[in-house]
């Protein structure tokens, strides 16, 4: 029995050495078609803070000569579209004057809030993105953007917080609406980013994309009234389910939940958003505790997945190689 096993994964590896030799041939060939492209830094996470700068105050709303006098802020449609336009070219500053000068019936609040939260936190300003979020998730505790907003606000929370290694507390927290967290340790950040990103993916559904943002509002031209995919486009966020799955498996990685993390990447690749390079620090992790094998299959999925250089090939080498002498 013995001797069979043995044949077995000797005969295993041998498969695995012919992967690594296609694995080569192919990543020299991307690697020489490539070799005059630019290197590229991966990115793990949204970056929200690439425009922070502080607004003392809100400023009134902006316009070129070129388009014209000043909306009428009664004239609904036309004040959401000029906003979404403020959005979607990056003027965080004019989209909030805007949003907060619009005289919007309460039903609005909900997108209100979620387009405020978004230009909060792009500016940098995290207390008031959470203000606003909450905001949103008191008029509709259910809407996963608004949670998937929360989830990178927690991340960028926990990016300027510190680790406490002395606290002590409670094995678990809940968090109700959109409180403070505390303690406001890293990890308490994180693990509140997690559950928000969570939230997100599991209410993604019921997230009605051609809905207006304000019903009451629409007159017998519907068409004029933008809708939330309108508004998910001009944030940038129409693909959040996806992200917040790539955003979850580099925390799940940085605490250690490997299969959790690869669970999350499998998903970001079925909704077409490849994530190579954190396949390959979630191979990376998996060697360090010693899980060869799954190493060596992530490593696989990394080269697959777009990370065409020889590193995830010598990864399915390497740790194919550990696998079989593991035995």
């Amino acid at each position: 029995m013995l001797a069979l096993r043995r044949m077995t994964v000797e005969t295993e590896f041998l498969k695995w050495l012919v992967l690594l030799f296609a694995a080569g041939v192919i990543a020299l060939l991307l690697a020489t078609r490539l070799a005059n492209a630019a290197p590229q830094e991966p990115g793990r996470l949204p970056d929200m803070s690439a425009e922070a700068r502080p607004i003392s105050s809100v400023p009134a709303a902006t316009f070129s000569p070129e388009a014209g006098p000043p909306l009428a802020l009664n004239d609904h449609h036309q004040v959401l579209w000029g906003i979404l336009e403020r959005h979607r070219t990056g003027e965080v500053e004019e989209a909030i004057a805007q949003w907060r000068q619009a005289d919007l019936p309460r039903e609005a609040d909900t997108w209100k809030g979620v387009a405020l939260g978004a230009a909060y936190l792009q500016a940098g300003q995290h207390d008031e993105a959470e203000e606003w979020l909450d905001l949103a998730l008191k008029a509709n505790g259910d809407n996963a953007v608004a949670h998937y907003y929360v989830g990178l606000l927690r991340i960028a929370q926990a990016d300027q917080a510190r680790e406490w290694h002395d606290a002590i507390g409670p094995p678990a927290w809940m968090f109700i609406a959109l409180p403070k967290v505390m303690p406001n340790t890293r990890s308490m950040y994180e693990l509140a980013a997690i559950m928000e990103l969570e939230k997100a993916i599991e209410l993604a559904s019921l997230v009605d994309l051609d809905a207006t943002l304000a019903p009451a509002l629409v007159t017998s031209n519907e068409q004029s009234m933008p809708t939330v995919r309108d508004l998910l486009t001009a944030l940038g966020a129409q693909r959040y389910p996806a992200r917040a799955h790539n955003a979850l498996a580099a925390l799940y990685t940085d605490h250690w939940q490997l299969d959790a993390a690869e669970q999350h990447l499998d998903a970001a690749v079925t909704e077409r958003m490849n994530a190579p390079f954190a396949y390959r620090e979630l191979g990376i992790a998996l060697e360090r505790v010693g899980r060869y094998e799954d190493a060596a299959r992530v490593f696989m999925k990394a080269f697959r997945h777009g990370d065409a250089n020889l590193h995830p090939a010598w990864g399915v080498f390497r740790n194919g190689w550990k696998a079989s002498r593991a035995v």
